[in-house]
């Protein structure tokens, strides 16, 4: 008895193809770019519900989804810092201080919004202490518009490099 292609079966087949190929590309990648590529997926993630992804975007506007995405990439920058070279290292925190400003003045706005009675399922707006981080992100990093010179920030957080490869 030979068995008939179902309808789905070729589909079944693509997928698996797929998931094999993504499986070893996955085994390829060293840690540090896998966290990498889950920052990248969080910062769209942040910008995309925060509502500032552009005109094209016409997903859920959720600035609770957009404060957790922030954090994650924050809390990974952490992690990626001592093993990334600094120039990435600053790209990565200009990027998050971007995100974090960007949330503050959204959560501001809706908040606003709300006081007005006008906006509906918006997330609470940020309290001091989350724009002074997103300040202070900033004025480590310097404004955005200084990313040209990642240097200065590695500079200052490699002081002792050179020495150490002397030694």
């Amino acid at each position: 008895m030979v068995e008939e292609p179902t309808a789905g079966s070729g589909a079944a087949t693509d997928e698996e193809e797929l998931i094999r190929r993504l499986q070893e590309q996955l085994q390829s990648m060293s840690v540090a770019q896998h966290i990498t590529r889950m920052m990248m997926s969080l910062s769209t993630l942040a910008v995309e519900r925060m509502g500032v992804a552009g005109e094209d975007y016409t997903g859920p506007v959720d600035l609770s989804q957009a404060k957790m995405a922030i954090e994650g990439f924050r809390a990974l920058t952490e992690v990626v810092k001592e093993t990334e070279p600094a120039e990435t290292v600053n790209v990565l925190r200009s990027t998050l201080a971007q995100m974090q400003m960007a949330y503050v003045s959204q959560a501001s706005a809706a908040g606003a919004a709300r006081g007005a009675g006008e906006g509906e399922g918006a997330s609470e707006a940020p309290d001091a202490a989350e724009a002074s981080e997103a300040q202070q992100t900033l004025e480590d990093q310097g404004a955005p518009e200084d990313q040209g010179a990642p240097e200065e920030e590695g500079d200052s957080e490699a002081q002792g490099a050179p020495e150490e490869e002397g030694k």
